[in-house]
């Protein structure tokens, strides 16, 4: 499915639309899906994006590794998990560190939580409510 660089990493090209507004969801979701296919080692979030794909990623029992801005850092994920965005020794030590180790379970459990947490949608309705609602009040 994909082509070696020559460094032992195996590179996939995914399709993704040519619509701009589709392309961030699309590639997220497909990257994701891809990984987990390829029962890939760790996979890279270096950019932001539409926030689902690192959550995505953990419910799909994927190891992360995600560059430290802000939107990534909101996820919550243990500090191992982050590297300093651009600084490409951080993050060769941080996919050493996790190829080597395991999830944790106590990291599972604590991230299961809070995705049913952060992501109920009956509360994300409760909230988008309350948006119009203040909206229309105003």
């Amino acid at each position: 499915g994909g082509r070696e660089n020559g460094t032992g990493v195996n590179l996939v090209n995914l399709y993704t639309p040519a619509s701009k507004n589709l392309e961030a969801i699309v590639h997220t979701f497909l990257s994701v899906l891809k990984a987990r296919q390829y029962n890939a080692d760790i996979l890279h979030i270096h950019a932001g994006g539409p926030g689902l794909k690192v959550p995505l990623a953990r419910l799909l029992g994927l190891k992360v590794v995600v560059s430290d801005i802000p939107a990534n850092l909101e996820v919550g994920l243990s500090k191992e998990r982050y590297f300093k965005c651009g600084d490409m020794d951080d993050l060769k030590e941080k996919i050493d560190y996790h190829l080597a180790n395991p999830i944790r379970p106590d990291e599972k459990s604590i991230f299961r939580s809070r995705i049913e947490e952060t992501y109920n949608w009956e509360k994300i309705a409760d909230q988008t409510i309350k948006v119009y609602e203040k909206v229309l009040a105003e």
